[in-house]
């Protein structure tokens, strides 16, 4: 039996959501994982943990002006997915 084990971490930096850099969007960060194993001769499984400590983030948004409404501009960001598992089975 044959083991492997990997770990990452991902760092993104703030970003902007227009071109005039008024609305920005927050630097982020997470931490990956994954580990792979022989079952058998010919057949291989692999685990894999994205945002491992399921922090909350956002990777992408938009903004919305309002001025019209007296309201100004307000940001609305997407949430960026939490813990999220992939498994695979590969037969060579």
């Amino acid at each position: 039996t044959v083991w492997s084990l990997e770990a990452g971490v991902r760092y993104v930096g703030y970003q902007y959501l227009e071109k005039a850099n008024e609305h920005r969007l927050p630097d982020f960060g997470s931490v990956e994982m994954g580990g792979a194993v022989r079952l058998f001769d010919r057949l291989s499984a692999v685990l894999r943990v994205d945002n491992l400590l399921d922090r909350d983030y956002s990777d992408t948004g938009f903004f919305v002006d309002l001025n019209s409404l007296g309201l100004g501009t307000q940001e609305r960001f997407s949430p960026g997915p939490g813990r999220s598992f992939t498994v695979s089975l590969t037969a060579d």
